[in-house]
């Protein structure tokens, strides 16, 4: 994965791995740089993350985003739940992408 995924931060590559293990070419699908991962949500959380989350994983809310599937809300500064829940409310749309 770290041949495939160079462009990749190894940091978030190790955290995909851990969490999504061979689904993280589902996750990746098509990106061929930063880029393509969209805006940086909150630190480590990016909109291809989000969307996949919402497809794949069928999270709907910050708290299964954030504590259930990725478990950053556990490292996330107070308040980032909610950042994330403005931001889902702002972007609803983009779960049929």
């Amino acid at each position: 994965m770290a041949r495939r995924y160079a462009w990749l931060d190894h940091e978030l590559l190790n955290r995909y791995a851990r969490a999504y293990g061979t689904r993280i070419e589902r996750l990746l699908d098509g990106c061929t740089g930063m880029d393509d991962l969209g805006t940086t949500v909150l630190p480590g959380l990016t909109e291809r993350e989000i969307d996949y989350l919402r497809r794949e994983e069928f999270a709907v809310t910050a708290e299964d985003m954030l504590f259930r599937r990725t478990k950053l809300g556990v490292h996330l500064p107070e308040g980032s739940a909610a950042r994330l829940e403005a931001w889902l409310a702002q972007h609803a749309a983009a779960v049929d992408r």
